[in-house]
């Protein structure tokens, strides 16, 4: 089996390098891994690293979102180096690779077809304010959804190829996150999550969604469901 692991990427030049570093090069039932960053239009060396540490560097010209960096991943590695198994996660150091086994085991043992990395299956050490802007986000995520899960923001999460040829993404933005378990529900797929650790650092900490973000997800995602009527 093979694994491809997305990585999009906003102006990460001070960790990229370490992320990409720190990635197993070996693993259980995996015969080769591949790395995919997607520059989203950084303005710092964020392409640049990327290009000389990881197996492919795409890159936006403009600032499309998360949901767009981590897209094109997807669809490249999909198209280009068909993979049985895609794993996303942030370029930010927040992630631990070496959670990277838990989240492909579901796969490999046929017990899933999407696995969910939950940071709030064990929160000793997350700051406060992160875990009650996530408990907002599922919130969203299952009046949208109709699926509840304990960490609907997550970015660390796993396909299989099964997956990755049902789930259609539209949004841009990290609604993109939310959009995966629409999609879920939608196509029937079976999900599990998993307890993942965070490496919460000054910098990791200043990363990811504030409450008015949490505000702006709900627009995007009322005009997603609407367009489609």
């Amino acid at each position: 089996m093979n694994l491809a692991i997305i990585i999009p990427a906003y102006n990460e030049e001070k960790v990229l390098k370490s992320v990409l570093e720190s990635l197993p090069s070996k693993l259980k039932g995996i015969e080769k891994i591949f790395t995919v960053v997607t520059d989203d239009g950084s303005k710092d060396k964020t392409y640049s690293i990327a290009k000389k540490y990881a197996t492919v560097a795409l890159r936006h010209k403009i600032n499309l979102g998360a949901g767009s960096a981590t897209i094109t991943g997807i669809r490249y590695a999909v198209r280009i180096l068909k993979p049985d198994i895609v794993i996303t996660m942030d370029s930010d150091g927040q992630h631990d690779p070496k959670n990277i086994p838990t989240l492909i085991e579901p796969i490999t043992a046929s017990q899933a077809d999407v696995v969910i990395g939950s940071r709030m299956l064990d929160t000793i050490g997350m700051p406060v304010i992160k875990i009650f802007t996530n408990k907002i986000a599922n919130l969203i995520t299952f009046i949208f959804s109709g699926i509840w899960t304990t960490d609907s923001q997550t970015g660390f999460r796993s396909y299989s190829k099964y997956a990755l040829s049902k789930i259609h993404l539209r949004t841009t933005g990290y609604e993109y996150c939310t959009e995966v378990f629409s999609e879920i529900k939608r196509n029937h797929l079976k999900f599990v999550e998993v307890p993942v650790k965070v490496i919460y650092s000054d910098y990791s900490k200043s990363k990811g969604q504030s409450i008015s973000n949490s505000l702006n997800i709900i627009i995007r995602l009322i005009n997603r469901n609407l367009t489609k009527l």
